[in-house]
């Protein structure tokens, strides 16, 4: 499976020519560097979510960790609330940069319609590609 995800077609979101509204995994790599594996029941949706320059802190959650990385060192607070730090004026330039920054970034995709199989690759990518400085699997 992991191969499988690695030798998808890799391009940014908007340049991809289809992307299937059926349950999957997706990879955001960054010069070639394996960056966030994510999963969802809705691929086409999701990966939408994750780049729209208007997407909201539960929408755009990759981006919002990127963001969080970048702004906690300019030494803004990032142990605020979600909702608390998206609308901090600090923190605002961070998330708007990161969205545009992941909307630049390939993305790879496989579509997987189990949910438990879902779940535990999604772990085993993120361990076997580590990617865990944005895949903690925190909750939030």
């Amino acid at each position: 499976m992991l191969d499988r995800l690695l030798t998808a077609p890799a391009a940014p979101v908007a340049d991809h020519s289809t992307i299937p509204e059926a349950p999957g995994i997706y990879l955001f790599s960054e010069l070639d560097h394996a960056i966030y594996v994510g999963q969802t029941r809705k691929l086409r949706q999701r990966l939408k979510n994750h780049t729209n320059p208007l997407g909201k802190n539960n929408q755009a959650t990759f981006a919002f960790l990127v963001a969080k990385g970048e702004a906690e060192k300019s030494g803004v607070d990032v142990g605020q609330f979600r909702t608390k730090l998206e609308a901090d004026q600090q923190f605002a330039g961070h998330f708007q940069a990161a969205k545009l920054r992941v909307s630049e970034m390939d993305v790879r995709f496989v579509k997987l319609a189990g949910p438990i199989e879902r779940s535990v690759f999604e772990i085993y990518a993120s361990l076997t590609l580590d990617t865990l400085l944005f895949n903690s699997f925190e909750t939030h």
